[in-house]
């Protein structure tokens, strides 16, 4: 499992700080969702999207970060 942010203006995903990048696979692993939802908060990225990868490639989870309460 991955838990990644997503910008939904642009789908880039979040790299490292100031670097998104297009492809899922280097994003940044937050590896739980609160660190991902208080990474977001801290960064003004309430508009962002925290997605959640599974080793099946078929599931994923994509959650507004807005909703999500730490």
């Amino acid at each position: 499992m991955k838990i990644i942010v997503q910008d939904p203006d642009t789908s880039f995903y979040f790299k490292h700080p100031r670097t998104w990048t297009p492809n899922e696979q280097e994003a940044f692993d937050f590896q739980d969702t609160r660190a991902a939802a208080e990474f977001c908060r801290e960064n003004n990225l309430a508009d962002s999207r925290i997605v959640v990868t599974f080793e099946d490639d078929r599931t994923e989870l994509r959650v507004p970060v807005g909703i999500i309460r730490t």
